[in-house]
């Protein structure tokens, strides 16, 4: 039976991710500015369960996607590589461009940031390679770049065996695919999974208001998960799995994340709503895109502007001035690339279109 969202249930996706984002960068911009004055442990707690949220909501859209929209594996290979690299390619331009900065108004400053090898970091960033096997290599500039070393071969593992051929032959280019990644990327796509199931998985029929009851009740669960649950089985960053050691907490947090959303009220047919309704859905729907953008733009910012601040200033003001100063550069830099995405559809329209040839790429 196909399902499709409920206005409130789209309108509470964006606001979870929005928030999510907004964490991320409020933690960031603590850990810059307070870095003796705060508690590392549990800050780093709750942006690395941020991040386990949106796989989850990852897995959770993408399940809604290929099923509802009934996509090709070209108009889904389109879909997301526009949808990286409309914002990350932009980012990596802007991480370059503070970290210059930096370098040259703040030196001393710099080298907290610098974890060498920046120009292969980089090239490896770029082609989302950094967190293969044993790898993490993203540049401390912007350290938030080791998430979609994750994101992007969730989506590539997912869309091969998703529209692979049938008979044992379809399995060989997954089968590389996975030992192209390694076992970081596998363990963690687990809890990417838990979202595409918990959209996949079929609803035990309930009221609506008993619905959003044991959506918040799960949320606040996992929240609490995230933010008191021991890591599991090894401490976040520990060698050689890095940002998957705890996979086994983050699995736990990944879990009832994914049970509250899977009691989100969905429709199973679309029903035409007024236009008040449809008007708020895209205003939160504007807000949730500026997710993206939010996550990955602000950490270099931060760092510049950190560098930037005068000695004797106040770390109270240089809070509100550089969180400000972030948060509204985020918002207009990814108001315009939001608005530029559909370019990035037609340059990956016409690589493919070269790659696979038209009678395919038709089909």
């Amino acid at each position: 039976m196909v399902k499709f969202f409920d206005v409130k249930t789209s309108i509470y996706l964006d606001i979870v991710r929005f928030l999510c984002a907004f964490v991320v960068m409020v933690t960031h911009c603590c850990q810059v500015i307070f870095e003796m004055n705060f508690n590392s442990h549990f800050i780093g707690d709750i942006q690395h369960g941020a991040v386990m949220i949106f796989f989850v909501l990852s897995g959770y859209v993408i399940a809604y996607t290929t099923t509802v929209k009934k996509r090709t594996i070209v108009e889904y290979t389109i879909a997301r590589l526009s949808r990286l690299y409309s914002i990350f390619f932009p980012a990596i331009i802007l991480t370059v461009i503070c970290a210059l900065l930096t370098k040259a108004v703040n030196p001393s400053f710099y080298e907290i940031y610098n974890n060498g090898n920046e120009i292969l970091r980089y090239i490896l960033g770029v082609f989302y390679l950094n967190e293969i096997w044993f790898l993490s290599a993203a540049p401390r500039m912007n350290g938030v770049i080791w998430s979609l070393g994750y994101e992007f071969w969730f989506y590539a593992v997912f869309g091969i065996f998703f529209f692979k051929k049938k008979g044992l032959k379809g399995f060989f280019l997954p089968f590389l695919i996975c030992l192209l990644v390694g076992p970081k990327i596998l363990l963690m796509m687990v809890i990417w999974m838990f979202g595409f199931l918990a959209f996949r998985i079929q609803k035990i029929i309930i009221s609506t208001k008993l619905s959003w009851f044991f959506v918040f009740v799960f949320l606040v669960i996992s929240i609490l998960c995230m933010s008191f649950f021991s890591s599991i089985p090894f401490k976040l960053g520990t060698y050689p799995l890095f940002w998957a050691s705890q996979f086994i907490t983050d699995y736990v947090v990944g879990v009832f994340f994914g049970i509250s959303i899977w009691f989100l009220p969905l429709k199973t047919k679309k029903v035409q709503s007024s236009q008040i309704i449809l008007k708020n859905q895209k205003i939160f729907r504007t807000i949730g895109d500026l997710t993206f953008p939010i996550y990955v733009l602000h950490w270099p910012l931060l760092i510049l502007f950190k560098s930037l601040m005068p000695i004797g200033l106040g770390l109270n003001i240089q809070f509100l001035i550089i969180s400000l100063s972030t948060f509204l550069i985020c918002i207009f830099v990814g108001m315009y690339l939001e608005s530029k995405k559909q370019l990035w559809s037609l340059l990956f329209n016409r690589i493919l279109l070269k790659l696979v040839g038209k009678k395919d790429f038709e089909t």
